[in-house]
């Protein structure tokens, strides 16, 4: 950054008031309840299904490998795929 030069004429709209206004706070806020709604569903989905087998083993629990973790994991990912796309600034 150091290396541009300034430009050449002033921007004629004004910058962001705050960052921490009604409107973004509330879509970060909306954000974060719709992940933990998808993700809570998903966990339910995954422990009501025919192939659910509970984990017994406390080897597998210590490490994390069950099949909750997989599903919260695979979920989380898509989820955070999403959020990327949804706040990105854009052309």
């Amino acid at each position: 950054m150091s290396a541009n030069d300034a430009y050449k004429k002033i921007s004629p709209t004004r910058p962001l008031g705050s960052l921490v206004g009604f409107v973004n706070l509330s879509s970060i806020i909306l954000q974060i309840m719709l992940v933990v709604v998808f993700q809570l569903i998903t966990f339910f989905y995954a422990r009501s299904q025919s192939w659910f087998v509970p984990t017994t083993n406390p080897d597998i629990q210590k490490n994390f490998s069950t099949m909750e973790g997989t599903t919260l994991f695979l979920i989380s990912i898509f989820q955070y795929v999403v959020m990327a796309f949804v706040f990105s600034k854009g052309i």
